[in-house]
Formats: structure tokens, sequence, C-alpha cells
């Protein structure tokens, strides 16, 4: 009895919760998607009042919103060709670096490269006293990169990555929906937009959102551009031309007329864009490779010197540098050990050269002469 019970009961609760749900739909379904559909209708009367850059009859994207990408693109699009001249990230990096170092340090730095230790080694020809001064010059780099200066300068790096993020986005692709005709990197050209489907742009909008909010509205931009400028002697962008675009962008976020677009051709009122956050560590990347390239020289000078010298003893010993005396323990049969993962002979040529001294010299002169 009590199992039959049971099952009455929750045959009971299944069919409450059939007309339960059967209501729901009946009154505009669950709770989540009546607000969806209230949100949406919001979005809907906002969108009316934002007929510049869309038309709700139709979701049409309007020439309004099509003139305020080109007035973007007239300023990006010249400061991408001149980004592109300055070359590597690499190079940049430096730049942006050494823009910030005294130019006492300045002049470290360009003794310490590669090249330069070489010269001075020459002069110096005491290795032990460059390697000296060479650490300490390292020291005096190291301590102009303090944390000041170093969390200053990556965060002009990231400001300068999220610039040519912003520059590099396609505007040119986007504004060619509008006007077929708009020829590309022309920036005085005349365009004659017309209202397009707002779909057909929906994912540009999406992506443009997530490179335009990405850009810092208090960053150094001065700074930055002086730094570009001094480097190439070329304002990459005009100082003016650019807070007019950190403006639009203020009232953007303001208003978040795109924002609404998408959220309405996605019919997801939660949408929202995902800026790059990405922050970049410049500076002691830096100055360790200065550091690495520093190291390496000085040990290929310690290297180089130490072979000169085993040269010149063999020539004196044996006449000749080419010294060939062992059959199995050599670099050949290192080979061998390479392919199978294990590390091989370790002194070939001392090896070598102690059988060398005792073939020629030990069993014909020294052992003559003992005999």
């Amino acid at each position: 009895m009590a199992k039959t019970s049971g099952s009455a009961s929750d045959s009971d609760s299944g069919i409450l919760g059939f007309f339960s749900g059967l209501f729901s739909g009946l009154m505009g379904g669950s709770d989540s998607g009546r607000e969806k559909k209230r949100q949406l209708k919001d979005i809907q009367k906002e969108l009316k009042k934002r007929g510049r850059f869309f038309k709700l009859k139709g979701d049409f994207a309007q020439p309004g919103m099509a003139k305020w990408f080109h007035e973007i693109y007239k300023v990006t699009g010249p400061a991408d060709i001149l980004l592109e001249r300055y070359g590597s990230s690499d190079l940049l990096k430096t730049v942006l670096i050494e823009s910030f170092l005294p130019e006492n340090i300045q002049e470290i730095v360009a003794n310490l490269h590669p090249d330069k230790i070489k010269e001075r080694v020459v002069k110096t020809k005491d290795v032990k006293v460059l390697a000296e001064q060479v650490k300490q010059e390292l020291i005096s780099l190291y301590s102009a990169l303090d944390a000041k200066t170093a969390k200053r300068v990556n965060k002009l790096y990231n400001d300068l990555y999220r610039l040519q993020a912003f520059t590099r986005f396609p505007f040119y692709f986007l504004l060619k929906k509008f006007d077929s005709m708009l020829p590309e990197r022309d920036f005085t050209y005349n365009p004659r937009f017309e209202a397009i489907n707002g779909q057909y742009i929906k994912d540009d909008l999406m992506d443009f959102l997530d490179v335009y909010y990405a850009l810092d509205g208090n960053a150094e931009w001065d700074v930055l551009f002086d730094v570009l400028k001094n480097y190439r002697d070329l304002d990459v962008v005009s100082k003016a031309s650019w807070k007019k675009i950190l403006q639009g962008r203020k009232e953007m976020l303001k208003s978040r007329t795109i924002d609404l677009i998408i959220r309405y051709l996605e019919k997801d009122p939660s949408w929202s864009a995902v800026p790059e956050n990405t922050n970049y560590e410049i500076v002691e990347d830096y100055f360790n490779r200065i550091k690495t390239g520093a190291d390496l020289t000085i040990q290929e000078i310690l290297r180089g010197r130490k072979n000169r010298k085993i040269e010149s003893l063999l020539k004196k010993l044996f006449g000749t540098t080419s010294v060939s005396r062992t059959q199995f323990y050599t670099e050949r049969e290192n080979l061998t050990f390479q392919k199978k993962m294990l590390a091989g002979f370790k002194f070939v040529d001392p090896i070598n050269y102690l059988k060398a001294f005792f073939l020629d010299y030990y069993k014909s002169k020294v052992r003559i002469l003992v005999d």
C-alpha cells in the first residue's frame, strides 16, 4: 500500500509540474525569459533615440555610423602605416626603454653590445679586468631601471601595444560594406555611405569594441607619441586628433550605443565587449638580454684565448694543431651517444693529447733517455 501511495504522489507532482509549465508558457515563459524580453524591449526603446547610428525598422546600420567610423579611420589609417615603418616589436621595446635612460647609461648600453666588448678587449688585453668592468656597468644599468621606471615603461609599452591593435583594426573592410567603391588608404576620398543590414557588420562591431575599449583614456599618450617622434622624426598621429578619438571613446562608454546595437542584433541583453587586458613586462627581459649577451661574449673571448694557447702549445710539441691519436675515444663516437641521448666522452681532447705525448715523446725520446 505504501508503494501505491508513493506512486500516486509522484503522479500528482508530475501532473502539477506539467500544468505549471503549461501556465508558465501561456503567461510568457520563465522569469529569466520574461526578464530577457523586458531588457530587449528596453534596448529597443533606447535605440529609437539613436537613429543616427541604427534604425530598428529593417535593422539597418545607418550612414551616420559609417561616418563616425570613417573619422576614426582617417586618423588610425595613416598611423598604422607609420607604425609599420618602425619594424619589429622588439625594436619598439628597445626604443621605448632607452628613451627613459640617462645619457651616461645609454653610453653604457652601447658599450655592452657584443661587438663593442670585442673591440674593448683588444685595448684592455686583460680579460678579467674587462669582465669586472662589464659587471659594474650591468649593475649601473640595473640600478637605472628601478621599479618606478620599469612600471612606467611597462605601462607605456602596453598602451603602445593596444594602440597598434586599434590602428590595425580593419576599418577599411568595415567601411567598404557601407560604400563598395571606397578605395583603400585613400583618406581624401569623399565616401557615399548607404544604410546596410546590421547583421552584416555585427561581428565587426564586436571586434571593434574589444580594441576600442582596451585603450586607456588616462594613459601618457603625449609622452608615448613624443618617444616615437624622437626616434623617427615623424608624428605617428596628431595629438589633437587622438584626443578626439579618446573623447569619442569616453562618450561611447557612457552612451553604449554600439553595445546596445550588438545586444539587440544578438538578442542577448547581457553581451559585453572583452577588451585586451594582458600586461606585458618588457624591462626585465631587456636587461636580461643585454646581460646574457655580455656574459656570453666574455665567455667567448676567454674560450678563444684558451684555444689559442692550446694551439700554440700543440704547434710547439707536435708541429701541428691537428693531433689525432685515439681510435675510439673520439668526437665521432660521441655522435653515437648523442643519438641514444647519452652524455658521451667528456675529455676527448685531453686524452687525445696525452696519448699523442705518450706515443711521440715517452715511447721514443723519453724512454730512450731513461734507458
